[in-house]
């Protein structure tokens, strides 16, 4: 919270009119965070904790080195509150960046799991689009399938050549398409798994957002699934691709996924007021893989052996 009152106090003192992201999501919401700070007299987390709405933002650029969150070209921003342990998300187009550079070359070297921790925020991005109560979105449908399977093709390819510009090229611009909401026009959007995960990272801050989301969203799945199963099946071929996705993650992201729901669990269990009230108690006992738990214990006691 410090840098946001000194950025903003320092930006207001010199007249800038401009806020400049390089880095990644968070940077880039950082930036957007200080043109709102600004450009309001109060307290700027007023704006993401809803007790005011914006109104002005200066102009945001924004140079991408690790993609994944789309922040680069989406409205949306999401700030931690350390000190009343909440992290919560501003969606206005006022701070929809005006211009981004995207080069595959500043992401080389961008560790591998956050390259694919990334990769999978994409495919959670389109599957929150996807999995939708509203009839006669085809068009959306196949660009959201579109997303997720070339963000499962890539992630493969990227483990077995991490220079390939290529490679790197299309998951920046899978993540960059997932999040600016092209595929979302026109739907009713479901974004519960990300909330979720938002909640976690509170608690867990040194927990990689993606590979939270690669441990959430296979148990959300199989919390809702009912509500809408045509949806969720498509006669076998969508989920079997996805359940496939989902496993590859899982696999590449190995136990520091599951290590960090170990975290997770552990947090919950100390401080379970910081769980958004939208999640019950009888809602997180269902997420919960206490299978996958009991196999990170196996993990680390063998580890210290």
């Amino acid at each position: 919270m410090t840098l946001f009152i000194r950025e903003s106090r320092s930006a207001v003192k010199n007249n800038i009119d401009f806020v400049l992201g390089v880095g990644g999501g968070s940077v880039i919401d950082t930036a957007k965070a200080i043109g709102y700070g600004v450009e309001y007299d109060g307290d700027f987390m007023d704006l993401y904790l809803g007790k005011a709405a914006p109104v002005s933002c200066l102009k945001i650029g924004a140079i991408l080195t690790i993609p994944g969150a789309g922040s680069e070209s989406s409205n949306g921003s999401v700030i931690t509150s350390v000190s009343e342990g909440l992290k919560r998300s501003c969606d206005t187009d006022l701070a929809r960046p005006v211009f981004a550079i995207m080069d595959p070359e500043l992401t080389k070297t961008v560790p591998m799991y956050h390259t694919l921790a990334g990769a999978f925020d994409a495919i959670a991005h389109a599957m929150e689009r996807y999995f939708t109560n509203t009839a006669f979105v085809d068009f959306g449908d196949r660009m959201a399938e579109g997303v997720m399977k070339s963000m499962m093709k890539y992630m493969k390819l990227i483990k077995e050549d991490p220079e390939n510009y290529d490679y790197r090229a299309e998951i920046m611009w899978g993540c960059k398409a997932a999040q600016d909401d092209f595929i979302g026009v026109g739907r009713e959007q479901c974004w519960e798994s990300h909330l979720l995960q938002r909640d976690i990272g509170s608690i867990c801050m040194d927990s990689s957002h993606g590979a939270g989301l690669a441990v959430v969203v296979p148990h959300w799945m199989r919390h809702v699934y009912k509500v809408n199963v045509p949806r969720f099946s498509l006669n076998g071929q969508t989920a079997s691709w996805m359940s496939r996705s989902i496993r590859l993650t899982w696999k590449q992201l190995h136990w520091k996924a599951l290590t960090a729901w170990l975290h997770l669990s552990r947090a919950l269990a100390c401080r379970p007021h910081c769980v958004s009230s939208a999640y019950p108690a009888r809602m997180i006992s269902k997420l919960w893989p206490t299978r996958h738990t009991r196999l990170v214990r196996k993990h680390l006691a063998v580890s210290r052996t």
